[in-house]
């Protein structure tokens, strides 16, 4: 639980940074009378260069880089107005997903790691008709999105010290323990009762060739009357393997995070097996044939990828 306590913290704290990048540009009103003309669609892959995606996109791209002097962090965005949606495409090597009705997207680049390219995407989408979609069409929508990431080859991916509980059982769980899963399965599809009994921020996570996605769903809380239209909103965060790993160690471990992480990795390990012993004398079954999509056959720990230069 620390670990995810710790790597918590630091997403909060970038997220927030990121949400103010996006809150902060410049109105539809502004871009347009600089005839700044928006792209319909964007692709974009962590670990590219800012260069590059700046090369794509030209000024629809707004840079942020007033922390650069004092956090060496450079913030990029992409903002449509209301009035036209865009579309995100993610890239990972081969993989392509594509996610419409997007509200905007940011990335954050740090000189101090700068061979990691881009190493985070925020990306923020809405669910239509925007502001006023049935639950059940808001349901179906969402977990046919996660179908669509999973057709792409990104894996269900749960916190190594978490439990690994699958289908209805982890969906009980997040009921009744709202901290005890954070890694809902994909491929379970619950009906609209329990949907509307979904708490906020609730995450499906994934992995794919060094990239974590994290899948969050919230919604308006005073619109949840089941038999009237609703508001959703998607975020999806995209985050590189060492950025990911990195922030889970305390700020002075940091630069040496990589001879550290097989300790960590066995203490995640240890962890997971102890809540599964717990969660097993309760009734609830282990899905004992899940492994971790970023981890070795046997459970052993991963050597984290070595230092590669941005595309």
């Amino acid at each position: 639980m620390m670990v995810r306590t710790r790597r918590t913290v630091s997403c909060l704290l970038a997220t927030l940074a990121a949400l103010l990048v996006m809150g902060c540009q410049p109105s539809s009103t502004s871009k347009s009378s600089s005839k700044i003309v928006m792209p319909q669609s964007i692709e974009i892959e962590i670990g590219e260069s800012p260069q590059a995606l700046i090369g794509r996109y030209g000024k629809a791209v707004d840079v942020d880089n007033k922390n650069e002097q004092a956090y060496g962090v450079t913030f990029y965005a992409v903002d449509w107005p209301d009035s036209s949606q865009g579309t995100v495409v993610i890239k990972n090597q081969k993989s392509e997903v594509r996610l419409d009705t997007a509200l905007g997207v940011s990335g954050s680049f740090d000189k101090a790691h700068a061979e990691e390219g881009i190493y985070d995407y925020s990306i923020s989408l809405g669910i239509p008709p925007r502001n006023n979609v049935t639950h059940d069409q808001a349901r179906l929508q969402f977990y046919e999105m996660l179908k669509r990431i999973q057709q792409a080859g990104w894996k269900r991916w749960i916190y190594p010290e978490n439990p690994r509980l699958a289908g209805a059982e982890a969906f009980r769980y997040r009921l009744v323990k709202d901290q005890g899963v954070d890694s809902l399965d994909p491929e379970y599809v619950p009906g609209l009762e329990d949907w509307m009994k979904l708490p906020d921020m609730t995450s499906w996570r994934f992995y794919l060739n060094g990239v974590y996605m994290d899948v969050q769903m919230s919604r308006d809380s005073t619109r949840m009357k089941v038999d009237e239209p609703g508001a959703y909103f998607v975020k999806i965060k995209l985050e590189g393997y060492a950025n990911f790993w990195r922030s889970a160690f305390n700020e002075q471990d940091r630069p040496h995070w990589r001879d550290l992480f097989p300790g960590l990795q066995r203490q995640m390990h240890a962890e997971r097996a102890n809540a599964e012993q717990k969660l097993k004398a309760q009734g609830y079954t282990i899905d004992t044939s899940y492994r971790n999509p970023d981890e070795t056959s046997g459970d052993q720990p991963i050597s984290p990828p070595g230092k590669t230069g941005a595309k």
